[in-house]
């Protein structure tokens, strides 16, 4: 398979992948902005609080869109994966696979290529915090989790990884006076997923540069 028909593929997963996101989350956020819209509405009449639907409503929306983010993010890793995969695939290894995916292939990248993570445009460890949030939102172990969070594992490597709840943080910093010590809930906004979307596909493009540039 040529490179290029397979940064090709990569690259029109990615793009799917985006509108997808842009396409199934309109919804959700029109119910947002209509529920803010009803929210000042009624507090403009004197009320203290809002109406219980509009807590209900809300809620439900909110979960809508991490649930649709929590899927994206699978969708990307995936992709990262089947790229890879293709890749030393097409470089002649036939080696199987043992442990850690992505670092597998990494020691291949830079084995057997001229790629040095010094150079690449994006880290080692942006792209495997994409990984590892991936694998805790799929492997929650709480039935009854409202929001899935960092594995032990993974908040002891990356304490500040990148789908990590960012407003979860500062109000535990605040509270406590310190950074959490223990692990964060993780959320993929709309930012955080198209950030991630656009470091795969830069990533692998360098890659794909690298087996162009070998002697």
């Amino acid at each position: 398979m040529e490179a290029s028909t397979i940064v090709n593929d990569l690259n029109g997963r990615l793009g799917f992948i985006g509108r997808f996101y842009l396409k199934a989350v309109g919804p959700f956020e029109t119910t947002q902005r209509e529920i803010v819209r009803k929210q000042e509405t009624y507090l403009s009449r004197g009320n203290d609080t809002p109406g219980s639907f509009i807590d209900g409503d809300w809620t439900e929306s909110t979960k809508c869109v991490q649930v649709l983010g929590q899927c994206c993010l699978g969708l990307l890793e995936k992709a990262l994966h089947d790229y890879l995969r293709k890749f030393v695939e097409r470089e002649g290894s036939n080696k199987k696979v043992t442990g850690n995916w992505f670092k597998f292939y990494c020691d291949f990248l830079t084995q057997n290529t001229p790629f040095e993570w010094a150079r690449s445009p994006v880290t080692y460890d942006q792209i495997e915090q994409i990984n590892l949030s991936r694998n805790d939102c799929s492997h929650d172990p709480d039935i009854d989790t409202k929001q899935p969070a960092q594995s032990h594992k993974h908040f002891e490597k990356y304490p500040r990884s990148r789908f990590s709840d960012k407003l979860e943080r500062a109000i535990r910093t605040a509270m406590d006076g310190k950074e959490p010590d223990y692990p964060i809930s993780l959320r993929v906004t709309k930012q955080g997923l198209f950030s991630a979307l656009a470091d795969v596909e830069r990533f692998c493009e360098f890659v794909e540069t690298q087996r162009a540039s070998r002697p």
